[in-house]
């Protein structure tokens, strides 16, 4: 089986992105940003939130069946 290069590019830029990612979450909760969780944003330092505001809720676990 030959390995397919853009796949492996691919993969390479998603780890690497990711890895940016942290990099950027961290340095902008040591500038005083919090994270949300549930939307997995990251929120700038004086936001309020508004009264409307829910966490986001967890979505079921899909159960495999066995007829599958």
């Amino acid at each position: 089986m030959v390995p397919d290069p853009i796949e492996d590019v691919r993969e390479r830029l998603i780890r690497k992105i990711g890895k940016m990612r942290e990099r950027s979450d961290l340095e902008k909760l040591a500038a005083g940003w919090t994270k949300d969780e549930s939307y997995d944003l990251m929120i700038p330092p004086g936001y309020v939130r508004g009264p409307e505001y829910r966490p986001k809720e967890a979505e079921p676990r899909m159960e495999p069946d066995d007829g599958f």
